[in-house]
């Protein structure tokens, strides 16, 4: 897997906060219906769509806009020898999941979602020097990912433990694997503003966008993994298994 690295201080906020309720607009599911995990998928639907504002009683922050001030993805063994540079980045749609599956198994301790993101768009500050397919390119700019319909399918591993005198469950381990339908890549001044040299790479990047992403797909998949992982946990850890659930 490629090397990444990444910051958010946004998601660390609130981590000490001690336990405490669901907001009021939040589902909850009752886990000995039959329709549990029906009900699961269509509450956390729900409740994903409310995040366009943050709940910082709960340690959920804004996850549309999501803002990551910083990433970085290393070279791909492929045709994208070149490490990308990443700031500034703002990714809207995030709100906008369909889930089809979302299902807790209490006893094994595991978490499996499995959603599609009608339309993601990611916006940035980029700085690239390397090569595309063996095509020599640099850049510094604005760009943008316009990608659609982009299915994600995660992994949670949890852990039990107590805290304060209630159950509390915490993410040990977690997989994202990713499957985008198309993405449309646009990466303004390359080639210091060269407007046809600019053009053609850009053009490079879409009629390849399959083999570029796979290329580089691992070390998305890590990034964006850790990214869920602490939002989940941040909820976990002031929301106890009681709460989360009716019984």
């Amino acid at each position: 897997m490629n090397n990444f690295v990444i910051f958010f201080w946004l998601l660390l906020l609130g981590s000490f906060a001690t336990c405490t309720k669901l907001p009021s607009s939040f589902k909850k599911c009752n886990r000995k219906r039959k329709d549990f995990g029906e009900c699961l998928a269509q509450a956390v639907e729900d409740a994903v769509g409310q995040l366009t504002k943050p709940f910082k009683e709960v340690g959920l922050n804004s996850l549309d806009p999501l803002e990551v001030p910083s990433m970085t993805i290393a070279p791909g063994s492929g045709p994208t020898n070149f490490q990308q540079n990443y700031k500034n980045m703002k990714i809207t749609g995030f709100s906008k999941p369909k889930i089809s599956k979302f299902d807790v198994n209490f006893d094994k301790k595991v978490v499996t979602l499995q959603c599609t993101f009608p339309k993601i768009v990611m916006a940035f500050d980029y700085d690239f020097n390397g090569k595309i397919l063996l095509l020599p390119f640099y850049g510094k700019g604005p760009g943008t990912f316009s990608i659609d319909n982009m299915k994600y399918f995660i992994t949670f591993n949890l852990e039990e433990y107590q805290k304060d005198g209630a159950k509390h469950f915490k993410i040990t381990d977690s997989k994202l694997v990713i499957d985008p339908e198309l993405i449309i890549f646009q990466f303004d001044n390359l080639f210091d503003g060269d407007e046809n040299l600019g053009k053609n790479i850009n053009q490079v990047f879409n009629d390849n966008w399959k083999e570029v992403f796979e290329d580089v797909k691992p070390s998305y998949e890590a990034a964006f993994g850790t990214i869920f992982t602490a939002m989940f946990n941040n909820l976990l850890e002031k929301v106890s298994i009681s709460e989360l659930f009716d019984e």
